[in-house]
């Protein structure tokens, strides 16, 4: 149970971060379009600081919703993973509780058995002593019946 919990949770990270890693893609080719966008429209006479001002601003935006991104990601993860530390404990909690149950039948079949084993060497004993009798009662009949 738990290298599937941690199978699936190593899954589910990874797919956060494929996500995420799509997200950055689509930012990058949204900045990368505003920068062509805005260097097209200037005109020529433009300073050099309105194009940097608009890289600077596009990169500050891009920082944000990566950090939006990676911060949703990870509370994401942390929520997946306290879940799946209740239901580990959880199974383990009735691995214990199935393990207590078996232990106690073992106990009750061990003693059932012993019981058992002690019951058929009396009957043992009682069925050999009846033989004996039983054979001396036959021995002292026969030289009865011969005389």
């Amino acid at each position: 149970a738990p290298e599937y919990i941690r199978n699936a949770c190593r899954e589910a990270a990874v797919a956060e971060v494929e996500e995420v890693k799509g997200k950055l893609e689509e930012l990058e080719q949204k900045v990368e379009g505003l920068m062509d966008g805005a260097s097209s429209k200037t005109p020529h006479g433009t300073s050099p600081t309105t194009t940097d001002f608009v890289k600077k601003a596009a990169l500050v935006e891009l920082e944000r919703k990566t950090e939006e991104i990676c911060e949703a990601t990870r509370k994401e993860l942390n929520s997946s993973l306290r879940e799946g530390m209740v239901t580990l404990e959880a199974g383990n909690a009735d691995i214990h509780a199935r393990l207590g149950e078996q232990e106690a039948k073992r106990g009750e079949m061990e003693a059932a058995i012993t019981t058992l084993a002690k019951s058929m060497e009396a009957s043992h004993k009682t069925l050999t002593a009846s033989m004996a009798k039983l054979g001396q009662a036959m021995t002292e009949a026969l030289p009865k019946k011969q005389a």
